[in-house]
């Protein structure tokens, strides 16, 4: 992961990150509770890519963690939600 922005947010969530192969990776939010919020695959390009896990609509006040997982290592950083 290599950007949360904003952060803390109200609407959008764009995280910014480097895949260091092509191979199937997956972007998770996860709430406090563990809960997993939304989820998106981005594998299938070695790059930095911008991806929107707010994606315009209102999530609930609180703090969550982003999960970016490929093959069997996983990052993660937290993301607060404010109004």
């Amino acid at each position: 992961l290599s950007a949360i922005a904003p952060n803390p947010t109200a609407r959008d969530l764009w995280v910014s990150f480097v895949l260091p192969t092509s191979a199937p990776a997956t972007l998770r939010l996860y709430d406090v509770a563990g809960r997993e919020v939304r989820s998106r695959d981005v594998g299938g390009a070695a790059a930095v890519r911008p991806v929107n896990l707010g994606e315009g609509g209102l999530l609930p006040m609180g703090v969550y963690v982003v999960r970016l997982t490929q093959g069997g290592k996983t990052v993660s950083a937290r993301v607060s939600v404010v109004r």
